[in-house]
């Protein structure tokens, strides 16, 4: 079913830019509709809106999120705190859930304004540097026209699992050692990456490989 909405929020995008509204009451919408964003239909949201919101609806939109992550999160009493369940760590807290939704509906909204926005700090503000999306940040510094840092952010996270493959990461690393010249160094990640997991892809890109065979 998720799909369907996900579906809709794509067409509401369209619809939005097609209406020509006002850009501030839009992005005060959107703000509530991220709010209640209770089962991922809205994850798109600001995505889809972008190009109607433009540069002030989404501004407005930013600001309403950082001013919501300047409030105090409410703090219940004991005795006020409704248990909604058990876990191996004990009570399960209403308020606790609550807390955690909001903290995960700023943290995605900000992010996904920042990329909207083609603001690449601000972006990687969003994350941790050992986050498995390390690929996405060293991504968006590549398009940036930054490599280096691009380079850096990869070689800097934790790897989980060296003997597991991690195809984007080291495709990452490939582009951003090409956007910095250094092909050769390029050209020994494709091959140690073949070593590693047999990926003809690459080997063929190192042009080792004749071209028939990868058929």
């Amino acid at each position: 079913m998720i799909g369907i909405f996900h579906e809709g929020v794509s067409d509401l995008g369209r619809l939005a830019e097609a209406a020509k509204g006002d850009a501030k009451n839009l992005a005060d919408r959107a703000f509530q509709a991220l709010l209640d964003n209770e089962y991922g239909e809205f994850d798109d949201l600001v995505t889809a809106l972008s190009p109607a919101l433009g540069d002030a609806g989404l501004e407005h939109l930013r600001q309403r999120f950082v001013a919501l992550s300047k409030e105090p999160v409410k703090k219940l009493v004991e005795h006020e705190r409704r248990k909604i369940g058990w876990s191996t760590g004990g009570a399960i807290y209403e308020d606790d859930i609550a807390n955690r939704h909001r903290a995960h509906v700023i943290e995605m909204a900000l992010r996904d304004i920042a990329d909207a926005q083609g603001d690449v700090d601000a972006f990687i503000a969003q994350y941790d540097r050992d986050t498995p999306k390390v690929p996405r940040i060293a991504d968006r510094l590549l398009a940036a026209g930054r490599a280096a840092e691009a380079l850096q952010a990869i070689d800097a996270a934790e790897h989980k699992r060296s003997d597991w493959p991690e195809f984007e990461r080291e495709d990452t690393r490939i582009v951003a050692f090409d956007a910095l010249g250094r092909s050769d160094d390029a050209q020994a990640a494709r091959w140690s990456v073949f070593e590693r997991f047999l990926s003809a892809d690459l080997l063929l890109a190192q042009q080792c490989l004749p071209e028939w065979l990868s058929i």
